[in-house]
């Protein structure tokens, strides 16, 4: 699946067990200069933990250069937020996945 992320495009690929820098990970993002980039997230991730990863990972596309430390709390901070929000109110979020209303 493509995804587009701060005006450049990465490839997002679920796979099991993922390795960065020769160790495993539950996911990483190649440098946002590279050719055919790669946003790579462990298979077996769900939930809130799957929604952490995917913010942590576009985090380091759209601002390469920012602080490992800073991108795992906003990770962590927006993923809590979002499931929040979408617990106390369900009825905004009837259509996430059904029809495109801009």
């Amino acid at each position: 699946m493509k995804i587009r992320v701060n005006g450049k495009i990465w490839n997002l690929v679920f796979k099991k067990n993922p390795v960065a820098d020769d160790k495993k990970c539950v996911g990483y993002c190649e440098r946002p200069d590279k050719k055919n980039k790669k946003i790579v997230i462990e298979d077996s991730l769900r939930g809130e933990k799957l929604l952490e990863i995917l913010i942590h990972e576009q985090l380091h596309a759209a601002l390469w250069v920012a602080d490992e430390e800073w991108v795992e709390e906003v990770g962590v901070d927006l993923a809590r937020n979002i499931r929040r929000v979408m617990e106390a109110m369900p009825e905004k979020f009837s259509n996430l996945l059904g029809e495109n209303d801009g």
